[in-house]
């Protein structure tokens, strides 16, 4: 029994740790924007963010997956350049 909870412990896996993207990501235009940057940029909350997405004035995320949702940084910029514009009149 001893040998079975050694092998488990084994091939468990540390978690992963997240990396910190900076913000000077929106600065390429094809980058890969995460969520938490994004908001960070739009300084708006999570359920705004998706409010907004389902609106249609915030850019739909690209799906690499079930929970990988990415914004490409153009995308964003345009978003931003749009809601300032906006807020301005």
């Amino acid at each position: 029994m001893q040998i079975a909870t050694q092998s488990a412990q084994a091939t468990s896996r540390a978690p992963r740790r997240k990396v910190p993207q900076p913000l000077e990501a929106i600065n390429h235009p094809g980058a890969h924007l995460r969520l938490d940057v994004v908001l960070s940029l739009a300084g708006v909350s999570r359920s705004q963010f998706y409010r907004l997405i389902a609106e249609g004035s915030a850019p739909k995320p690209l799906r690499f997956g079930p929970r990988c949702s990415r914004w490409l940084s153009g995308d964003v910029s345009k978003f931003l350049a749009d809601r300032t514009a906006k807020g301005a009149r």
